[in-house]
């Protein structure tokens, strides 16, 4: 669920973390206990997304790891984001191919290039970048 984009709603539910400041829309978290037999609303409970948390604690901080969603699917993040940046592919996920080394050299540092996978395919990087 989403609210309007007010400060308020803001400062008491963030907008999701891939999301520029003041670009998108502050998401919320509905819990609703419905009653089957009568179709009734028995219990609500309204609270910020945090993401559902792995059992796993961050290696670098501590943190508990939680679930977010990318552009590029689900992966596992440090819920002390952005402090830590750290992550790791979701359940099911492949994680990024490591960068295979090539014999040529960068134009502008002279390091030696490396040939990584993007999404529109594999490309050449300085190993330098982005240093």
């Amino acid at each position: 669920m989403t609210l309007p984009d007010t400060p308020a709603n803001q400062k008491q539910y963030p907008q999701p973390k891939t999301q520029k400041p003041g670009l998108g829309f502050p998401m919320i978290r509905l819990v609703v206990l419905l009653t089957l037999a009568t179709a009734t609303l028995q219990g609500l409970a309204v609270g910020p997304y945090q993401g559902k948390e792995s059992g796993e604690n961050c290696p670098l901080c501590g943190k508990p790891l939680v679930s977010r969603y990318g552009k590029r699917g689900a992966f596992w993040g440090c819920s002390g984001y952005p402090d830590c940046n750290f992550t790791k592919p979701g359940e099911g996920e492949q994680g990024r191919a490591a960068p295979v080394p090539t014999d040529q050299a960068c134009p502008e540092c002279g390091k030696p290039m490396l040939q990584r996978m993007g999404r529109r395919g594999p490309f050449l990087g300085c190993s330098g970048y982005p240093d």
